[in-house]
């Protein structure tokens, strides 16, 4: 929550959370970026994880690490809970707060937004990927490139 006001009250142009992912399955690999279809700006929402996606992806495999692409996913339902879908807090509209959540999540970026998921820590593959410093410089200079193709175009 306080990312989301850090981010608003300096007039971000764009809001990146930076996470690792983990599965129960061990084969679970590679790069996901989730977006938000429900904001008024869910077009540039899109347009960031697309941008962001494609660049970390093609940086990573033009310097010789072989990462998996899981593609760009709509986070409005990214879980259904008792029946309801509950949005990735920070991402979401304002009003939405994951069940046993931090209410202050309440507030929405004023921002296009994405959360970019660096692979996965349950994956061996991957974490060699996260602890070899070279794979780690490549996907963030594919992620810096992906913001900045972003903010170009707008």
């Amino acid at each position: 929550a306080e990312r989301v006001k850090v981010a608003n009250a300096v007039n971000s142009d764009v809001f990146v959370s930076i996470h690792s992912n983990g599965s129960p399955n061990a084969g679970d690999r590679g790069i996901e970026v989730y977006w938000e279809s429900r904001r008024e700006f869910a077009l540039e929402n899109q347009r960031l994880a697309r941008t962001v996606q494609d660049r970390m992806i093609e940086n990573a495999q033009r310097t010789g690490y072989g990462v998996r692409d899981r593609g760009i996913i709509d986070s409005s339902c990214w879980r259904g809970r008792e029946g309801r879908c509950v949005g990735l807090y920070v991402l979401s509209p304002g009003g939405q707060t994951p069940l046993g959540g931090n209410p202050q999540a309440k507030v929405p970026t004023l921002m296009p937004g994405v959360l970019v998921e660096l692979l996965f820590l349950s994956n061996t593959d991957d974490v060699a990927l996260l602890k070899d410093d070279r794979a780690r410089d490549a996907i963030a200079q594919g992620l810096a490139w992906g913001i900045l193709d972003f903010l170009k175009s707008q």
